[in-house]
C-alpha cells in the first residue's frame, strides 16, 4: 500500500489553484501584507509597510525583494482606488523594463507581471468601457488592444520573460509569490517553470478541444507509453490550431526540465490528466486514462506515485459511489475495494 502521507499531500497540492502562494515564515512582514491584501484590512498600514521593505530591499541590491513589493504595493492600489486606475497603478512595470539601467533579473520579473496584468485585463468584468482604463502620458496605452494584438502583446512579455529567466533559476529568494497555480508545484520550482505554468494558464483561456477528431486524439495520446507519449506530443506542439496551445505549452514545460527526470514525468501526468478532463464521460478515454495511473502508481519518482494514487482514487471513488444506486453491482464495489488498497 503507497504511502498515506504522500496522499495526504497531494490533496493539498491538487484540490484547487490559490492566488496566493506560501508565504516564507521566517519574514515576519510578508504574511501581514498578505493577510491584509487577501482580506482587504489593515491596507494603509500594509502599504506602508512594503514601501519600508521596498527601500530596505533596494539598500541590500535584493531586486527580488523590491519586485516583490512593488507588487504588493500594486495589489493594495487596486483595492484602494477606483477601478479605472487599473494601468495606472500598474505603470511601474514598463518604466522598469523601459529603464536601461534595469538588471535582467528585474526585467524578467516584470515582464511576468505584465503578461499576467494583461491577462486580468482581458479576461475581468469592467465596470466602464476600456477608453476609461487609459492612462495619459503612460508609456503605452493598452486599452485599445483586441483580440489577437492582445495575445501578441501578452506572448511577447511571456517570452521576454523566459529569456531572462536564467537569471533567476538559481536565486535563493522565494520566488512562489509569482505564480497563481502554487497548488500545481510538487517540486520547488525554478523561475523558468512559474512562466511556464502561467503559460499554460493562459492556454487553458483560448479554448478546449472536445471536438470528435480530438476525443480520437485523446484516446491515442492516453494510450502510448512516456517516450512515445513526448514524441507525439511535439508534433502536436507544432500545430497552430488553438486546441494545440495548451498541449504546446505542457511540451515546452517538459523539455525545459529533460535534464531532471522527475519533474519532466510529474508534469507529463499534468498533462495526461488534462487530456482526460476534456473527454472523462468516454468509457474509452477513461479506461485508458485508469490504466496509465495503474501503471504510474509504480513509478521511481514520489511525486508521480502520489499523484496517480490521488487521482486514480478520484475516479474509483466517484464510479464506487454509485454501488448503492445501481442494484449493488459488484463490478462498482470493486472500484471502491482497489480505491481503499491503494
Amino acid at each position: 500500500m503507497f504511502k498515506k502521507n504522500l496522499i495526504l499531500f497531494t490533496l493539498f497540492v491538487f484540490v484547487g489553484f490559490s492566488g496566493y502562494s506560501q508565504v516564507n515564515k521566517t519574514l515576519p512582514y510578508y504574511p501581514f501584507i498578505e493577510t491584509s491584501i487577501r482580506n482587504k484590512t489593515n491596507l494603509i498600514d500594509a502599504g506602508r509597510t512594503a514601501s519600508e521593505l521596498k527601500q530596505q530591499a533596494e539598500k541590500e541590491g535584493n531586486e527580488v525583494v523590491k519586485a516583490r513589493m512593488h507588487f504588493y504595493e500594486m495589489l493594495i492600489k487596486d483595492l484602494r482606488t477606483e477601478d479605472t486606475l487599473y494601468f495606472k497603478n500598474s505603470a511601474f512595470i514598463d518604466s522598469i523594463i523601459t529603464e536601461p539601467s534595469s538588471s535582467g533579473k528585474m526585467r524578467s520579473i516584470m515582464h511576468l507581471l505584465q503578461a499576467k496584468r494583461l491577462l486580468i485585463f482581458r479576461n475581468k468584468i469592467k465596470r466602464f468601457s476600456n477608453s476609461k482604463y487609459e492612462v495619459q502620458g503612460n508609456l503605452k496605452n493598452y486599452t485599445t488592444l483586441k483580440g489577437q494584438d492582445q495575445d501578441s502583446i501578452i506572448d511577447y512579455h511571456f517570452q521576454e520573460a523566459l529569456q531572462h529567466a536564467p537569471s533567476l533559476d538559481a536565486d535563493k529568494n522565494d520566488l512562489m509569490w509569482l505564480t497563481s497555480f502554487s497548488d500545481v508545484f510538487m517540486f520547488k520550482p525554478r523561475f523558468s517553470d512559474i512562466i511556464m505554468a502561467e503559460k499554460v494558464g493562459y492556454a487553458l483561456t483560448k479554448g478546449r478541444f472536445n471536438e470528435e477528431q480530438w476525443l480520437e486524439k485523446s484516446r491515442e495520446l492516453l494510450a502510448l507509453p512516456a517516450g512515445q507519449f513526448l514524441a507525439t506530443l511535439q508534433e502536436e506542439a507544432k500545430k497552430t490550431d488553438v486546441k494545440s496551445a495548451v498541449l504546446k505549452e505542457y511540451y515546452q514545460w517538459m523539455i525545459l526540465n529533460k535534464a531532471i527526470p522527475e519533474n519532466s514525468a510529474f508534469i507529463e501526468t499534468l498533462v495526461r490528466k488534462y487530456i482526460y478532463l476534456q473527454n472523462p464521460s468516454d468509457s474509452i478515454v477513461n479506461n485508458t486514462y485508469q490504466n496509465y495511473l495503474r501503471t504510474a502508481t509504480s513509478s521511481p519518482f514520489d511525486m508521480v506515485k502520489a499523484h496517480s494514487v490521488y487521482q486514480l482514487c478520484l475516479i474509483l471513488q466517484t464510479e464506487g459511489s454509485k454501488y448503492f444506486d445501481q442494484d449493488f453491482n459488484p463490478d462498482l464495489k470493486a472500484k471502491n475495494t482497489e480505491a481503499l488498497q491503494l
